[in-house]
């Protein structure tokens, strides 16, 4: 269901947060901060046959969080894109 990320601090004040990455004017739905109490929620969503991440995102009031910098999304995966992790 949800898997967590090693993370050295976040303020309590972040405890309640709802958010999604965006880029370009783009929802990246599976880079997103949600409280563990909306786990129940998702839950019934994906029981009852939702598959879309931004649905459940939209629905539960997720506010996106602009970043500038489109490579941090790119699927690294896609060789066929000609995509490479490089040291800049």
């Amino acid at each position: 269901m949800h898997r967590p990320c090693p993370w050295t601090w976040l303020p309590r004040s972040s405890a309640r947060a709802k958010v999604v990455a965006s880029c370009g004017g783009r929802r990246q739905p599976v880079f997103c901060l949600l409280p563990a109490s909306l786990e129940s929620q998702l839950a019934e969503t994906l029981a009852g046959g939702e598959r879309r991440p931004r649905e459940f995102l939209r629905a539960v009031d997720a506010v996106e969080v602009p970043f500038d910098d489109a490579r941090a999304f790119a699927n690294i995966n896609a060789r066929e894109a000609g995509l490479l992790i490089a040291d800049e």
